[in-house]
């Protein structure tokens, strides 16, 4: 169970993005977009009756182009860890406790020892405490 939890935590200080990362660049995108609403909003007579055109636009685009960057970049970074988070919390939990209950009940032998000894109930009882115990820290962490 140690070697489990420390596994998971070191996962995912290496494979989780850095999202303090994503929202200071969201910080400084926001300023840049605000920067170029400004601009247009100032030139906004000049551009509806002389028309912005070409150098309007590429002013814009400067400002915009990293801001959508930027934001792919979250979203790429996003896909790629989702999948990554829904196996280590639901699906890794799940099969570490199948298998800390199936090491348990093979401490009894065989089948005909379970059933000769009734330690059927022991090991339906330890493994659902298992359950519970694996479920109960992962609910901490969510």
């Amino acid at each position: 169970m140690w070697v489990y939890g420390t596994s998971s935590v070191l996962m995912i200080a290496v494979l989780a993005p850095d999202y303090s990362f994503f929202a200071t660049e969201t910080e400084k995108r926001t300023g840049a977009f605000r920067k170029a609403h400004a601009h247009v909003k100032g030139n906004a007579e000049a551009i509806a009756f002389g028309g912005g055109g070409e150098p309007e636009r590429r002013v814009v685009e400067s400002f915009m182009r990293p801001v959508s960057e930027a934001a792919r970049k979250q979203m790429r970074e996003n896909l790629r860890w989702q999948p990554m988070d829904h196996f280590m919390r639901w699906g890794l939990p799940q099969q570490v406790q199948m298998a800390l209950r199936m090491m348990w009940a093979n401490r009894y032998g065989s089948d005909d020892d379970i059933v000769a000894n009734k330690a059927g109930t022991d090991i339906s009882n330890t493994g659902e405490y298992i359950s519970q115990l694996i479920m109960r820290s992962f609910q901490t962490c969510k």
